[in-house]
């Protein structure tokens, strides 16, 4: 009897030890759910104007700020340490290959964060939909042939992260909430799935990971339609070239941002399903954008 329970104990533990961090995320997952659930979404918000960016010049002032992380450092564009955004026929986010990548720390708060390369703008803030109005994000995109790392053009709540480069709160207490597009390198694989991907990521976790049927080594218009259901649900919904890819249901996020990235993050999953986070060096890599806009349109209640 007592050795059964020993052994008894030690599977227990075991199986805390392998599955406890997947239970914890989910956890977080829907307890930020319930919060945004809670706190509703307000049916008499007023929405900007429509607005567009060509990439014409200069970044437009439809972008509240831009941010590149390398080294644990923070910049800015044009280019920070191995990473460059530049305007030459739309948007380019670009890493370059880093020579001190193998020398530099690993032993950041976060995982390899002195590895980190990336480069985020944040703009097209305080849209969200309400009754008979939906909300419409649109950029046209593609990324290099030797794309590795992650990209894409994702929308969240308004304020989740600071000019500075850090989340709000700045003690790791600001949930990380996401809508959209994602594009993941070869190596990467989150729930089984690279590639053009359709995400929903709530409090860090990716509840959503699904595959979508397009070459992101070509351009395409991809589309993020936020519809009303009700005070505490929207739908997402996911077009690219004018045909529905993706639907899946939201809790509502309240005024959001467009997020659009480049970076050297190799997504994995461990044997219990927790996404593991690494980072990649390489040859020079890019995601180009085209053009960037947000409008609204009436709709059938």
């Amino acid at each position: 009897m007592f050795i059964s329970l020993i052994v008894a104990f030690a599977v227990i533990a075991a199986l805390a030890v392998l599955f406890g961090p997947r239970l914890a995320g989910q956890f977080m997952s829907w307890q930020e759910t319930q919060r945004l659930i809670k706190a509703g979404a307000n049916p008499s918000h007023i929405n900007p104007p429509a607005q567009r960016e060509n990439f014409e010049g200069e970044l437009a002032p439809v972008w509240a700020f831009n941010i590149i992380n390398g080294a644990a450092q923070v910049g800015h564009a044009p280019a920070f340490h191995n990473t460059r955004v530049e305007i030459e026929n739309g948007l380019v986010i670009t890493q370059d290959f880093d020579p001190d990548f193998e020398r530099e720390s690993t032993a950041s708060a976060q995982p390899a964060g002195e590895r980190y390369n990336n480069a985020t703008l944040i703009g097209f803030q305080g849209y969200q939909p309400i009754p008979g109005e939906d909300v419409l994000f649109e950029a046209r995109m593609q990324v290099s042939p030797n794309f590795y790392g992650s990209a894409g053009f994702m929308v969240q709540p308004q304020g989740t992260i600071l000019s500075d480069g850090m989340f709000k709160g700045r003690f790791g207490n600001q949930a990380f909430t996401l809508f959209g597009v994602c594009f993941l390198g070869a190596e990467s694989n989150l729930f089984g799935k690279n590639g053009a991907t359709a995400q929903r990521v709530i409090n860090w976790w990716p509840e959503v990971v699904e595959a979508l049927p397009v070459d992101m080594f070509e351009t395409h218009t991809y589309q993020l339609r936020l519809h009303w259901v009700d005070t505490r649900r929207w739908q997402g919904i996911i077009s690219v070239d004018g045909d529905v890819v993706s639907e899946m249901s939201l809790p509502p996020l309240g005024p959001v941002e467009v997020h659009i990235w480049g970076d050297n993050y190799l997504l994995g999953s461990t044997f219990s399903g927790t996404p593991r986070i690494e980072l990649q060096n390489g040859v020079s890599k890019w995601i180009r954008f085209e053009t960037v806009s947000a409008w609204t349109e009436t709709v059938q209640e």
